[in-house]
């Protein structure tokens, strides 16, 4: 049960912009020596030492809906950037409405 539900978390993470490792982990996660519980060190070397990506690229209008999802989301919640880059949300004490330099864990 705990592959299957990490399988799904991987299938549906959305990450823009940048190359990540989410095909490989899909990959062996589903792999039936995972399954088996026939992981050691050299578990990558025996299982995936050929494994490639698929080279297929994801639609470019999978790319330009979820850019707009994101954005839709972020209006709709009143918080973060407008579109010319000023703070947006009504909350006067948000960090992000003020210019103090602040810092998380800043003491």
């Amino acid at each position: 049960d705990a592959v299957r539900k990490m399988d799904w978390a991987l299938q549906h993470y959305v990450i823009l912009g940048v190359t990540t490792n989410i095909p490989f982990l899909r990959a062996v996660i589903t792999s039936d020596a995972f399954r088996q519980g026939d992981v050691t060190t050299d578990f990558v070397d025996r299982h995936f030492a050929d494994w490639q990506p698929s080279t297929k690229a994801p639609p470019d209008m999978a790319l330009v809906a979820a850019a707009l999802a994101e954005l839709l989301e972020g209006e709709a919640q009143g918080a973060g950037a407008g579109p010319t880059g000023e703070p947006q949300g009504d909350d006067p004490l948000s960090p992000w409405r003020q210019a103090t330099g602040f810092r998380l864990g800043e003491r």
